[in-house]
């Protein structure tokens, strides 16, 4: 299930983390990113777009549950926290300060094992955020049987549609388009995608360019490396096609 992206910062993933009340501005400002205490740093990713992602997994969580921050070229601007189905536990946003966290029960919770046991997940959910606002999420994920090897990492790719409605039915936007997942490491990673909203269409690409482990050079740097240079000036990927358009 793709990370949701907000109508007010498309490019913004959200995810969740009570980690998050732990990363205080000294821990992710510098050009080295410093894990929590308790915590243990897994894989640094370098992605198109001018994201760079840390990941890493603390000590006395429930079994699965995987924390990151993003970075882009100013610095984090997300943090997040998932658990082993994938589903949004808490987020925060950086830029705005807003925290989100699942609502539970979900009408149709997110399941990262019935995506790889069926080829097809379906959810719908909602979130809470600290500054009053409820949204539910509903969409699908589905396996496409092909699959991308990316410096060495081998990943399937997933298709996918996802609309945002606010607590009064409201749409406040649709995303479609393409993602990866590693079925060991139970992720999702971020691929070619259109985010829609009543502003019009936005392309799109953060995907996976480099995945840096411990002891490799570049593990731990906040300082992403690609399509940051004349990144308003580059070309913009295309729009993508919605996979679902008349079944959602």
């Amino acid at each position: 299930m793709p990370l949701a992206r907000s109508s007010s910062a498309p490019i913004r993933a959200v995810a969740a983390a009570a980690a998050v009340l732990w990363l205080s501005a000294p821990a992710v400002q510098a050009a080295r990113f410093t894990p929590p205490q308790g915590c243990t740093a897994t894989m640094t990713v370098q992605m198109r777009g001018c994201v760079v992602g840390q990941y890493f997994t603390c000590a006395g969580d429930p079994a699965g549950t995987k924390h990151d921050v993003l970075f882009d070229s100013d610095g984090p601007f997300f943090a997040s926290t998932v658990d082993a189905e994938y589903q949004w536990i808490r987020s925060q946003d950086y830029g705005t300060g807003a925290t989100s966290w699942l609502e539970e029960p979900s009408a149709d919770a997110a399941s990262f094992s019935n995506l790889l046991a069926s080829g097809e997940d379906s959810y719908d959910f909602a979130t809470m955020s600290d500054t009053g606002e409820r949204s539910r999420y509903t969409g699908v994920d589905r396996l496409t049987g092909r699959s991308q090897t990316i410096d060495g990492v081998v990943l399937e790719v997933t298709e996918f549609a996802m609309t945002e409605t606010a607590d009064d039915g409201t749409q406040i936007a649709r995303r479609w388009g393409s993602q990866y997942v590693h079925r060991d490491w139970r992720l999702f990673f971020s691929g070619p995608e259109t985010f829609a909203d009543d502003a019009g269409q936005l392309p799109i690409d953060n995907t996976p360019v480099d995945f840096v482990f411990p002891g490799e050079p570049g593990f731990l740097s906040t300082v992403p490396l690609f399509d940051c240079d004349g990144l308003m000036s580059r070309a913009e990927p295309p729009l993508m096609e919605d996979p679902f358009h008349d079944h959602l």
